[in-house]
């Protein structure tokens, strides 16, 4: 959980009757704190007033198990689930990202240094023959057939080993709004399709760990490269049902996420998962469209990066305020 502010107009005799929390699998102390604190602050108003105390929520890792945007990018990969001509997918790998060799530290199995040019290079070409011959792209061979390809084993590793090669040498400021760059020609409508098939996918996966190997027969210019990932998402009911005490006790809740906005609303939003926030306080990555609302591969101008220090920015009033 981000920052809780309170001014002092938060603090009323209301705190006598204020909400508490449910004990669920809060440890003790946390749990008495939290409570303490609810009713301590609780305003007895509603949580619009804009003297009211309010709570920022993170949500990766914090208000849901696993990273809701990670899940996306592999979901999308296992699914193939793109609107990119070959031609795009190869510019989106690249467009934002510096050029030459990764830093000391990514290497393939070989413990040979791997530069961009060449594992786009080799992504690529995987993406051009499952262009090519995926049914649900331009060809004929069907989810099952086309993901037994060596091509295809290629593509995932090599795809997923970039992404995070990204993060360990530039940062999380070009690696992820580049994460999402791949949901590029979608439209809000088709996106939200996307997002919900990915979501029920990752809800009814078992949390678990696994590692893929790109296939030795496809060593291509970067080499052989091997990674790990997780799998699976759930829920916390004891965020949900801290968010709703808040709100009952006049405490606002707002959510502010690394990851990408419509995503994160689609469950942060959703009746279906209980946090029920409204879209309007659910703040994350966006992306520049076109004229006819399909995305594009370009973060947001004049629009905070919702990471670390810049998640402060994104108040609908200027900045929040720090606890």
């Amino acid at each position: 959980m981000g920052s809780l502010v309170f001014p002092a107009a938060a603090t009323s005799s209301a705190s006598s009757t204020a909400t508490t929390l449910e004990r669920g699998n809060w440890a003790p102390r946390n749990f008495e704190a939290i409570n303490a604190l609810i009713a301590k602050h609780s305003s007895g108003n509603s949580p619009d007033d804009a003297a009211a105390a309010y709570a920022v929520f993170d949500w990766d890792n914090t208000s849901i198990i696993n990273d809701v945007t990670d899940k996306l990018f592999l979901y999308q990969i296992d699914h193939l689930a793109y609107r990119l001509t070959p031609e795009e997918f190869a510019q989106n790998l690249v467009g934002t990202v510096p050029g030459g060799l990764f830093k000391e530290s990514i290497v393939n199995d070989a413990k040979q240094r791997v530069s961009l040019e060449d594992i786009a290079a080799d992504i690529s070409a995987d993406y051009t023959y499952l262009h090519a011959n995926y049914q649900g792209l331009a060809g004929t061979k069907t989810l099952e057939e086309i993901t037994s390809s060596p091509q295809f084993q290629d593509f995932k590793a090599k795809l997923y080993f970039l992404f995070e090669a990204i993060i360990d040498t530039h940062g999380k400021e070009i690696a992820y709004p580049w994460e999402i760059f791949f949901v590029d020609n979608m439209t809000e409508e088709e996106f939200r399709v996307l997002a919900q098939d990915s979501i029920r996918h990752q809800m009814g996966a078992e949390i678990s760990k696994h590692a893929a190997q790109s296939p030795a027969s496809l060593r291509g210019r970067a080499g052989v490269v091997s990674i790990s990932y997780a799998d699976g998402m759930r829920t916390v009911p004891e965020i949900y049902n801290l968010m709703h005490t808040f709100l009952d006790n006049g405490i606002d809740v707002y959510v502010v996420s690394a990851g990408f906005e419509p995503l994160v609303e689609a469950i942060a939003s959703s009746p279906d998962y209980a946090y029920n926030v409204p879209v309007d306080k659910v703040f994350g990555l966006r992306l520049e469209q076109d004229p006819n609302g399909a995305y594009l591969p370009e973060y947001k101008k004049d629009y905070p990066f919702t990471y670390g220090s810049g998640k402060t920015g994104t108040h609908p009033q200027g900045n929040f305020r720090q606890a």
